[in-house]
């Protein structure tokens, strides 16, 4: 065992694994290396698993909340906007709103204004 130990210390580390920027602690993509295939393949699994679950927990609307995701869509659509670009636009102001109804509330009065102005 001890023996083992000693060959796995002086082998190079030639198992590399790519981590996307997403992953990264750092925020920038990032290459790690291995002494072992083993190892290297644990790595990568853990990865796959966290970028699994941060995906899915992103995405998990109820069934009333993406249809109101497709009527925001549709007001949005004929000025050349989409849902998702809009709110990565007003992130800045809603963070500097504390209560989550207050945000509500503004976003229902900006899509009711939007409905009567396509009227």
């Amino acid at each position: 065992m001890l023996d083992e130990q000693r060959k796995a210390q002086k082998r190079k580390a030639v198992y590399r694994v790519s981590i996307p920027a997403e992953l990264s602690e750092t925020g920038k993509r990032q290459n790690r290396y291995f002494t072992t295939q083993r190892e290297g393949n644990a790595f990568a699994a853990q990865l796959r698993t966290r970028r699994n679950a941060e995906g899915s927990s992103v995405f998990q609307i109820s069934a009333s909340e993406a249809q109101l995701l497709r009527e925001a869509q549709h007001i949005l659509e004929p000025y050349g906007l989409d849902v998702f670009g809009v709110i990565k636009e007003l992130a800045p102001l809603l963070e500097q709103v504390n209560d989550v109804a207050e945000i509500r509330r503004l976003v229902r009065m900006g899509m009711e204004q939007e409905k009567r102005d396509s009227k």
